[in-house]
């Protein structure tokens, strides 16, 4: 391949880059030294996170600890009834998953984490932390408490991890993360096109891979569809952060949405829908987000005049009109929910609970709303915990300026912030622990705090955009 001088550019930039956050940190740890004040704490974690990597897997735990825990939580070799997961009784499956989590929060614990300092924690890690305590609190008088203990646990692990990406990773790490993802639903498509596996009942016409439900395998090619736009749109405007070639970008996204139109899930393709929207808006100027939507309008308009029928059948899924009025029974199951929930709003009825209340109720395991299931499980204090973790994510994430040091970051999370919002209008994935949409959620809590820490000004400096940036350029002027 020619090296060219865009290439050259782009290699300059990055290194800049890295040569400024350097610099930076010297120049914070000069001055504590020279003036005998301590390091402010967040100069103080970026030092930590340079200098006490974890001695196993230094480049790579970012990548293999995360992606271990999903495969072990979401690929199934093999169908369990929902009785049979209500029980309590692991089979060999489940063991793994379990020595999984276990494996990960011992590589924390020893490797990772550090003895605990006075640092004040910022807002999204007490919010994550609220929300996964409360969640886990809330086994203690569970309806079936040896599956809610574990997930419990599950839980507590996967916030411990967003805690330790937001301590101690980097963005180099991050988009090792996030390009293993990809390749990993890219790999999962080739795996259900090559070796098929029967399906049972409404799912039988529905693409998927080993025993993994067509919902859960469309949040993965959805999820992984809104990054690959968020790393095209990045790419192309040259931001300083490793990349790949856009031509394998585009390989991968076009085996994803491939893979997502077969599943023939409605609420992942809305949620891929408005999380590519949402990613490509915020990845553009202003001047060019005004022409973004009259595309997408335009685009559209015309595909519903040439194949709006066709468009409409294909959604439908050749269900009945009561299925569809009933978004395949939802409604009524969340009539349920609102009776049970008026029995016991504050506290719900513990971790898990909704499965097996749900089940015996309709036939559907699981409250298939994140919100829903959330409110039977935990009640109120689970509902404020959660809304408080997405608002805090999503301001934090806005709060990031668009800089060399942070790349296309902040597009990528509000993409997935999106997808998984809108995704868990229809499945609770969000709002229940051990899988893809949970883990995320504490991945990009901890995305933003490295965002925040590489921008973190050096000491005696002002952010731009403060109250004192804008009192002392104006006395600078006077």
């Amino acid at each position: 391949m020619r090296d060219t001088a865009a290439d050259r550019r782009f290699r300059q930039a990055v290194a800049g880059s890295r040569s400024v956050e350097l610099a930076s940190q010297g120049r914070q740890v000069t001055q504590a030294r020279d003036t005998g004040n301590p390091l402010p704490p967040v100069a103080r974690r970026n030092r930590q996170a340079s200098r006490r990597h974890p001695r196993i897997l230094p480049r790579m735990w970012l990548v293999v600890l995360p992606l271990a825990m999903m495969v072990s939580s979401d690929y199934k070799l093999r169908l369990r009834t929902p009785s049979e997961s209500l029980s309590g009784r692991p089979d060999a499956t489940v063991l793994v998953e379990l020595l999984v989590y276990g494996i990960v929060a011992a590589f924390l614990v020893f490797q990772v984490s550090r003895p605990p300092r006075r640092d004040r924690l910022d807002t999204p890690l007490v919010a994550a932390w609220a929300f996964a305590i409360t969640l886990a609190l809330s086994a203690s008088y569970a309806v079936y408490p040896t599956l809610a203990l574990a997930r419990g646990v599950q839980l507590l692990v996967t916030c411990g991890l967003g805690h330790a990406i937001a301590l101690y990773a980097d963005r180099t790490h991050l988009h090792r993360l996030l390009h293993g993802f990809v390749v990993l639903a890219g790999c999962s498509v080739m795996l259900g096109v090559v070796h098929r596996v029967p399906t049972p009942g409404l799912e039988a016409n529905r693409f998927n891979w080993l025993h993994v439900h067509p919902v859960m395998s469309a949040t993965y090619l959805g999820l992984a569809a809104v990054f690959l736009v968020g790393l095209l749109m990045r790419n192309r405007q040259r931001w300083a952060s490793p990349a790949w070639s856009s031509w394998v970008y585009g390989a991968l996204l076009a085996v994803s949405i491939g893979g997502l139109l077969a599943t023939r899930t409605r609420g992942a393709m809305a949620g891929c829908v408005v999380g590519c929207f949402v990613t490509a808006i915020a990845s553009l100027r202003r001047r060019s987000r005004l022409d973004l939507l009259v595309m997408s309008a335009v685009v559209a308009f015309v595909a519903w005049l040439l194949a709006g029928g066709e468009i409409l059948s294909f959604l439908q899924r050749g269900e009945s009109s009561k299925a569809l009025r009933t978004l395949s029974a939802r409604t009524e199951l969340w009539s349920v929910a609102w009776r049970l929930f008026q029995h016991r709003p504050i506290f719900g009825y513990g971790l898990t609970a909704s499965r097996g209340l749900f089940f015996d109720a309709v036939g559907l395991g699981g409250a298939h709303n994140a919100l829903v299931n959330v409110m039977v499980d935990a009640g109120v204090f689970g509902i404020i915990s959660g809304a408080v973790v997405i608002i805090v994510l999503i301001r934090s994430a806005r709060s990031v300026p668009r800089s060399t040091a942070t790349g296309g970051d902040v597009p990528l999370i509000l993409g997935g912030i999106a997808f998984l919002l809108v995704n868990s209008f229809t499945v609770e994935f969000l709002g229940t622990p051990a899988n893809v949409a949970n883990i995320w959620l504490f991945i990009l809590v901890g995305w933003v705090m490295v965002l925040r820490r590489v921008n973190a000004p050096p000491p005696g400096e002002t952010a731009p955009g403060a109250p004192g940036a804008v009192r002392r350029s104006g006395a600078a002027r006077a």
